[in-house]
């Protein structure tokens, strides 16, 4: 039986994808995204602890309304990364707000899967998705990815 922190995470991927109309992906592409969903959870089992709770708050901040297109799914590591580094770049948030090493969470990052990327993009979009489900708006310090 699958936790309910799966299913959740599922359903985000299932809400993503359908925005992202992965039927209309040419097929290649199409083949990607699957492949990607079909692994989640897996993913999600193997990527548990990766990123530390101010490494999690950061990327939840920082991504919080970034739009990454299923047609651009090949490119997802790299857009997570250069989405990382100008939010770093303009606004400082995870060296002085976080206190998170920038240079070791770029690396982090740097070396995601397409599967990883996924994951990590929806458990981005499932926290923003639980934090308005409960009227949460607080300031956050630790988010377990």
């Amino acid at each position: 039986m699958k936790s309910p922190e799966i299913i959740e995470l599922l359903e985000a991927a299932k809400h993503r994808v359908k925005s992202g109309r992965i039927d209309d992906l040419p097929g290649h592409l199409k083949v990607l995204v699957s492949e990607a969903l079909g692994k989640l959870e897996t993913t999600a089992t193997l990527m548990a602890g990766y990123f530390d709770p101010r490494e999690g708050a950061y990327i939840c901040d920082a991504l919080h309304n970034a739009d990454y297109p299923l047609e651009r799914f090949c490119e997802w590591p790299k857009l997570l990364l250069w989405d990382l580094e100008d939010v770093e770049k303009c606004e400082k948030l995870g060296s002085t707000r976080y206190g998170v090493d920038i240079v070791e969470l770029q690396n982090k990052i740097e070396r995601l899967t397409l599967e990883q990327a996924l994951w990590l993009v929806v458990s981005v979009d499932r926290f923003w998705e639980d934090r308005m489900r409960r009227g949460e708006s607080d300031d956050f310090f630790e988010v377990k990815l």
